[in-house]
């Protein structure tokens, strides 16, 4: 077992009544996983006497059984050893920033590598999630090549608007993926705040409502707000129409 990315030494020991076959490539051999023998190249050596493989700057895809083949006048035999490559989790792709309307389903994803596999949770504010009507949380792809965790949120609320991240852990160490922030917008509740409005003829009626939204990045701005005769048509600012600032009083003359 060795760490990925540093030099993996594969030894054997040769023993046999005969005497020893010359030092000769043909008679002493390594192959890979893949069964093809192994030559000498930037990425393997080989001992003089042939009986350490050394594999550099080791990768997942190293992970496999070697075998060492010796033979002599009499016969052959050989051996097998198996290498596994092992690394600490690595954040390859963070979660990103998310913004649903209300009842909307919002989703987080995040790639990990590491070997052994790791364990993969999600957090909001800092406390872990955990599967339920609304929240699930699945993972799909292999460890060595990335695996995908995705959070998903059905139906959001307010509730759910804050700060997500992803950790992973395992034997060789732990990390967490960037924090990313879910954002959930609302409809803009409107309401009078007092009705019916009676006034004298000739007199001026003044219409008051208040607008609510349950987070401040979703307030409505000034511009965005209109009022409408019971016909629906758009009232206008005139000689008779006036709106305060805010657009939340109008004002009949």
């Amino acid at each position: 077992v060795v760490l990925k990315a540093s030099n993996a030494m594969l030894q054997v020991t040769v023993s046999g009544a005969s005497p020893d076959v010359p030092n000769v490539s043909d008679n002493r051999t390594w192959s890979g996983p893949s069964g093809s023998v192994i030559t000498a190249n930037s990425k393997f050596s080989f001992s003089p006497d042939c009986y350490t493989l050394t594999v550099g700057g080791v990768d997942f895809d190293d992970t496999g059984s070697y075998k060492f083949t010796a033979a002599n006048s009499v016969g052959k035999n050989s051996v097998t050893i198996n290498l596994t490559v092992e690394a600490a989790p690595v954040v390859t792709t963070d979660p990103t920033q998310s913004t649903v309307i209300a009842t909307q389903t919002a989703t987080f994803s995040c790639v990990i590598t590491g070997h052994p596999q790791p364990s993969i949770t999600w957090e909001k504010n800092k406390k872990a999630l955990a599967n339920d009507s609304r929240i699930q949380i699945s993972e799909t792809g292999s460890a060595t090549a990335g695996r995908t965790s995705t959070l998903t949120i059905t139906n959001t609320a307010v509730g759910d608007a804050g700060d997500y991240v992803c950790k992973a852990t395992n034997s060789r160490g732990n990390t967490t993926s960037n924090t990313v922030t879910l954002v959930v917008q609302v409809t803009p509740s409107v309401a009078a705040i007092s009705s019916p409005v009676v006034v004298w003829k000739g007199r001026t009626a003044t219409l008051y409502v208040n607008i609510t939204a349950a987070i401040p990045s979703v307030a409505v701005s000034p511009s965005s707000r209109q009022w409408q005769f019971s016909n629906g048509s758009v009232v206008t600012a005139d000689s008779r129409f006036s709106f305060s600032s805010d657009r939340l009083a109008l004002s009949i003359s």
